[in-house]
């Protein structure tokens, strides 16, 4: 752990306006987040500034709470980040379930990571997943398509991972663009369909 007096003299060495960087990555060092935090208190009240805190953390942050859980951290802000996309994830997949176009293959409620794992479930049909993934492409989609591994490979499934650019609205217009795409499909002819 590195000492006040570091904390100290890391504020005088490399502030400015609106930052002070502390530099512990090299050494291996975690962040002491609390000591930082309350150090950062008193400069703010000595001087009448606003400066925040932002801890990267970098390399710590998928060790630290794990293998020290005693380090004062807060992950409220990376918690709700997180029970955002969830709840888009879920979202999505009841919007896509809803379609009674798909299978949904994935987890919801946060029991796995948040994306969507779907399939067709129609059937008697002259396309497939990887078909709809290229006209997803071809308007501005990338949703990629994947066969299971083996034995399961008669399987094909897309995957839609849900990042923190990812809204709501954005959901709804690719949701709409799905479904614009099972509707151009289903027009299609097999052999329009595969023409190169």
């Amino acid at each position: 752990m590195l000492t006040q007096r570091f904390y100290n003299e890391e504020f005088e060495w490399h502030k400015n306006k609106w930052t002070f960087k502390i530099r512990s990555t090299y050494t291996g060092h975690y962040e002491d987040a609390k000591t930082v935090n309350d150090l950062l208190k008193v400069k703010n009240e000595e001087n009448g500034w606003d400066v925040p805190i932002h801890i990267d953390a970098a390399s710590g942050g998928f060790v630290a709470p794990f293998v020290n859980p005693d380090l004062v951290w807060d992950f409220s802000g990376f918690t709700s980040i997180m029970t955002n996309l969830m709840e888009i994830a879920n979202y999505l997949a009841q919007t896509l379930e809803d379609t009674n176009i798909f299978e949904i293959l994935s987890d919801r409620n946060g029991i796995g990571l948040p994306l969507v794992a779907f399939k067709l479930k129609l059937k008697d049909i002259h396309y497939d997943e990887f078909d709809v993934a290229a006209r997803l492409r071809e308007r501005g989609w990338i949703v990629p398509a994947y066969t299971m591994a083996p034995h399961t490979e008669h399987i094909k499934l897309m995957r839609i991972v849900v990042r923190e650019d990812f809204s709501r609205e954005r959901c709804d217009i690719l949701v709409t663009d799905i479904k614009s795409t099972i509707e151009l499909l289903n027009k299609l002819d097999k052999e329009t369909l595969h023409k190169k």
